[in-house]
């Protein structure tokens, strides 16, 4: 149910004013989106109300309609109701003196044409009525404009109104908007009882007309504007293919049209949001707050970024993972503002404000239950078992599985596996009655395996994929916890079973995992060819390159080299056909050079310190590799360009 302050004015507008407006049935007749859909289906409909020959053309069936349905003339002409309007509220049957009408099967209305009889007739009244109209074809056609932009300026505001509240608020301000332009050139306006004009004559109520349609038009515009500069900003968001992942890293820069996008994402949500924001919109929601954080990010304003998600955390419904990702954007930002101060000092200062961080959100958002327990490790870590222990001794969560789980990764992390398990145990009974009962299973399975208790692991697992809800992503993960606990037949069956299921096929990295979870040295081909096919359906480069990058790491440790080279190859292509994305080629190089192929590398290596001729650490390792070679001439070339990138 919506909100109080939403419900109000939604039984306000759509069932008082519309109907006082535009009549009784004058939302269904004018505002219903749903009549696009049915009036063709009535067409077809094969119950109409059909004229016997007592009807003696009284017209009380018309005069009683309240779908503004000439039934009279209908059930003259056509010997039934054809006009799609027709509601079937039976008012008309039930109101002929002679018991002319009823309801009944017949032919549909499609096709139907007026009887020989009437076609002149009808013809003349069609005519007739053309001239009765309230508005002129000009006057409808800018009437159909103003609906259209009141519609689409409404809904949505203040991320807010819903549909149809928008429809009947586009429906009254358009009809207000209308009639005070009609005051320009028309000598007498008046709606109902309330006279507007007269003789020629704006009256006190044409004033307030003319006020009342200011404020619509004026709303209208503020609120437009604002949805419009959130479209801007969604369309380039949307655009994206940057992760968030490698905007944390201290290597990576924007350049080009990615950085041009980014600054007009910026500029437009920002002049969306709030005036206490410094926008002229209203306050941006917690999905536009984080947008606006990853475009802050890409241009490295990491402080403000950080702000955003401070607020989000703050007013939204953060999750853990948000939550850790500001964590991990803090930490960035001190690296950034870092001075001359002690590493040591340094280390432990980002560290007590990382859990000042996550202390804070889990004060406000008590149901955070990760970041509890990263809370919890923390103060063991340092010895404070009695503040650790704190954090699990809270009430209101004894049926929350997620809740049991992080007591159960605390007590593993500390030591108490008996006790562990015990929670790890309850976190599985309590799971299996919510809706995401396979995805908890599964994480109480990793987070038992990397406790060491492969036994828990492998029955969450099970447990998982013989819930009714299991889907291919949990039958890859159970894959991946058999595989990785050293039960390989079973995580071959378990992936094997997970290829015939919906969504798999149009998953990249879900692919990506199920080959890791079957690669052995019994397996290379199977699992090359499952890496190669995940590469090929990779939504941007990034994923392409981290798919390729498993294939380099994968032969490597097995002793594949021609899974190793098809993994370089395919890594080449993809930073030739980006040239945008110079940290590719950066990465390439450092795979190059463990490879040996310092010469390579250092080609890459260039390329990318040269694709972005802002970046100091991509000229630094330039002149590394350089020095790596022997050019020292070119590596004190590379030396002072960095040193010029970063300012000194």
């Amino acid at each position: 149910m919506p909100p109080w302050y939403i419900a109000v004015p939604f039984l306000f507008i759509c069932g008082f004013a519309c109907v006082y407006f535009l009549g009784a049935k004058g939302f269904c007749t004018y505002g219903c989106p749903y009549a696009a859909f049915f009036k063709p289906i009535d067409k077809l409909a094969p119950v109409r109300i059909h004229v016997n020959d007592d009807c003696k053309q009284c017209g009380y069936c018309t005069s009683v309609c309240t779908s503004n349905v000439r039934v009279s003339e209908e059930v003259r002409d056509f010997g039934m109701v054809v006009d799609p309007g027709c509601m079937k509220t039976l008012d008309c049957i039930s109101a002929c003196p002679n018991d002319a009408l009823s309801l009944g099967f017949g032919r549909p209305a499609l096709g139907a044409k007026p009887k020989a009889s009437a076609k002149e007739s009808r013809k003349a009244a069609l005519k007739k009525r053309r001239g009765r109209y309230d508005l002129s074809l000009w006057e409808e056609s800018l009437a159909a404009v103003l609906i259209l932009w009141f519609f689409y300026a409404t809904r949505g505001m203040l991320d807010a109104v819903p549909m149809l509240l928008a429809g009947g608020l586009a429906a009254i301000s358009t009809l207000i908007v209308m009639m005070a332009i009609k005051l320009l050139y028309q000598q007498h306006v008046r709606l109902y009882k309330i006279q507007f004009k007269a003789g020629g004559s704006i009256k006190p109520a044409g004033y307030a007309l003319v006020l009342l349609g200011l404020v619509f038009v004026v709303g209208s515009a503020w609120s437009g504007n604002a949805r419009i500069l959130r479209w801007q900003g969604d369309l380039r968001y949307n655009a994206a293919t940057i992760p968030t992942d490698m905007l944390l890293r201290p290597d990576f820069n924007p350049i080009g049209q990615q950085r041009v996008q980014a600054e007009e994402a910026v500029a437009a949500y920002q002049r969306a949001d709030s005036p206490s924001h410094g926008g002229m919109g209203w306050e941006l929601n917690a999905e536009h707050r984080l947008r606006l954080s990853y475009f802050l990010s890409v241009l490295d304003r990491n402080d403000e970024a950080l702000a955003q998600l401070r607020q989000v955390i703050s007013d939204g419904e953060p999750s853990e993972g948000l939550v850790l990702q500001a964590g991990q954007l803090l930490i960035r930002t001190m690296d950034e503002q870092r001075g001359e101060t002690n590493d040591q000092e340094h280390e432990l200062a980002k560290r007590d404000a990382m859990l000042s961080l996550y202390a804070q959100a889990l004060e406000q958002h008590p149901n955070l239950h990760a970041i509890r327990t990263e809370l919890a490790k923390s103060a063991y870590a340092v010895g404070d078992n009695d503040k650790a222990n704190a954090y699990f001794e809270v009430d209101g969560y004894e049926d929350d599985p997620l809740f049991a789980l992080s007591h159960a990764g605390y007590l593993s992390f500390s030591g108490k596996f008996d006790l562990a398990r015990a929670q790890f145990e309850q976190a599985a009974e309590l799971a299996e009655h919510i809706e995401n009962a396979p995805g908890v299973l599964i994480d109480i399975g990793r987070t038992a395996l990397q406790n060491g208790m492969a036994d828990v692991a492998q029955q969450m697992a099970q447990r998982a994929v013989d819930h009714k809800h299991a889907s291919a992503m949990t039958w890859v993960a159970a894959g991946e916890i058999a595989s990785f606990s050293g039960q390989f037949d079973i995580g071959k069956e378990r992936i094997e079973r997970a290829k015939g299921m919906k969504g798999y096929s149009d998953q990249a990295m879900l692919q990506a995992r199920a080959a890791n979870a079957i690669l052995n040295a019994q397996t290379i081909e199977e699992g090359r060819a499952m890496l190669r096919g995940a590469v090929e359906i990779a939504d941007d480069p990034f994923e392409a390159f981290t798919i390729a990058r498993g294939m380099v790491f994968a032969g490597a440790n097995l002793g594949a080299p021609e899974m190793l080279d098809e993994g370089m190859t395919i890594i080449e292509e993809v930073a030739g056909s980006h040239p945008e994305f110079p940290v590719i080629a950066y990465d390439l190089a450092d795979l190059l050079f463990q490879l040996g192929r310092t010469s390579d590398a250092y080609a890459w290596a260039s390329q990318a310190a040269e694709a972005d001729p802002i970046n100091p650490v991509f000229a630094q390792r330039a002149g590394e590799l350089s020095s790596v070679m022997g050019d020292e001439e070119q590596a004190q070339r590379w030396y002072e360009e960095a040193t010029r990138r970063r300012g000194d």
